[in-house]
């Protein structure tokens, strides 16, 4: 299955590359304690990409990357990630504040 992403401007993504970073290393941007429930193989898989994406983003004007990849991982990782961000805003409920960027 192939994969793309953008095109996106690259403050943006460096900006959401740097947020989800933080999140995986269970802190906020601004230093608050973040805790999500992502298991250690997945942690490291989103680290991987985020690595290449920030890559791209520094690359040019715009991120544009793309990937061939298994539907079984996408579909996985897709979950893993739609969970993250439901943790995510569930503590932003609680807080009553967000800690994404804009």
């Amino acid at each position: 299955m192939l994969v793309e992403l953008g095109p996106c401007s690259p403050a943006s993504a460096l900006a959401w590359i740097g947020y989800a970073r933080s999140v995986l290393s269970g802190r906020a941007p601004n230093g608050e304690p973040v805790s999500v429930d992502v298991p250690d193989e997945v942690a490291v898989q989103f680290i991987d990409y985020l690595m290449e994406w920030e890559k791209a983003a520094r690359a040019g004007d715009s991120l544009r990357w793309s990937a061939e990849m298994e539907p079984a991982l996408v579909e996985y990782l897709v979950h893993r990630f739609h969970r993250i961000a439901g943790q995510l805003a569930e503590a932003a409920d609680r807080r009553g504040s967000s800690l994404m960027p804009a």
